[in-house]
């Protein structure tokens, strides 16, 4: 019987090697976060709503408490709440604008230690906006991530593409000995969707035919043009069990042709900076599928009301 090298690879980065660098190097709890996860996603709406409620009537609770600008909001406006209220009662808060941010971003926060670091947002709507995320928001946000992926077929430590598109992560991601050994440890290989190049896509097509990877995650317009090139010059490209879209509106069109060109289903992740991933496409394929454990969603209108479920 023959084992492949990347199977042992990605078992022993599953088993051993993230788990101690998470909870022993980092001393992270995502695997503790990644249980419960699992045990929830498959929850009710019923069973959801009592999650929220919790969790959701606990964070506004701390804000009114210990966050100047929700304190005085708080004060200022006379707002009372209450777990069995908080679905309504979060609606007397205003909405965080980025122009909040700018203009409060001192009393948005109640201290900063060596838990936080500076974040900035992806400035796609104009100038990025720069807040403060700590080390359990990272947590969650590292664990989302996990469990996207394994609903698009890609289990912890095995092989994977991205064709991404942040400068920020594609440098920060891969640079130098440390960026490499990261991406070893992962077992994830970035590639740079800004250098796509004849050239480049080429060499691209030639990584990924040899890494064979579980799952590719790419822009979802990177994806497109990379699909252009692969059809254009008929290369044969190797089919991974998933590709996951993010960063952009991923159309029609799009899902088709890179369904057709890599012979695999297409999932599509939403998410942002400054919240990081909201939601996915799983294997029911009703939408986009939530995770009540990290975010309470609501769709509002141009004037920030609630709108009617389909509208």
């Amino acid at each position: 019987m023959i084992i492949s090298h990347l199977g042992i690879g990605a078992k022993l980065r599953r088993n051993i090697l993230l788990p101690i660098y998470w909870k022993y190097v980092k001393k992270w709890r995502v695997i503790e976060y990644y249980n419960k996860l699992k045990e929830h996603q498959w929850n009710t709406v019923e069973e959801n709503q009592e999650i929220q409620r919790k969790k959701l009537y606990m964070l506004i609770k701390y804000a009114s408490q210990n966050i100047p600008y929700y304190k005085r909001i708080t004060k200022e406006n006379n707002i009372r709440f209450s777990e069995d209220t908080i679905f309504e009662d979060i609606k007397k808060f205003p909405i965080l604008t980025k122009d909040i941010i700018r203009n409060h971003l001192d009393d948005l926060y109640k201290f900063r230690d060596n838990t936080y670091y500076r974040n900035t947002s992806g400035g796609s709507t104009g100038e990025p906006v720069i807040f403060y995320q700590d080390r359990n928001y990272l947590e969650w946000d590292i664990t989302t991530k996990i469990l996207f992926n394994e609903w698009a077929g890609r289990k912890i430590g095995e092989p994977m593409v991205k064709l991404w598109g942040s400068m920020r992560d594609v440098v920060r991601g891969s640079e130098g000995f440390k960026g490499y050994l990261k991406q070893k440890l992962y077992g994830i290989t970035i590639l740079n969707s800004f250098r796509m190049t004849e050239r480049a896509m080429y060499e691209y097509v030639h990584k990924i035919n040899n890494i064979k990877p579980r799952l590719i995650l790419a822009y979802a317009s990177s994806i497109g043009e990379f699909i252009r090139f692969i059809q254009e010059h008929n290369v044969s490209i190797y089919s991974p069990k998933a590709v996951m879209t993010s960063a952009s509106v991923l159309y029609p069109e799009i899902r088709a042709k890179t369904e057709k060109v890599f012979r695999t289903t297409v999932f599509n992740r939403y998410g942002s900076r400054e919240v990081g991933d909201v939601a996915c496409s799983c294997e029911k394929n009703l939408g986009l599928h939530l995770i009540p454990d990290v975010h309470y969603v609501e769709i509002v209108d141009d004037k920030g009301r609630k709108v009617k479920p389909g509208e």
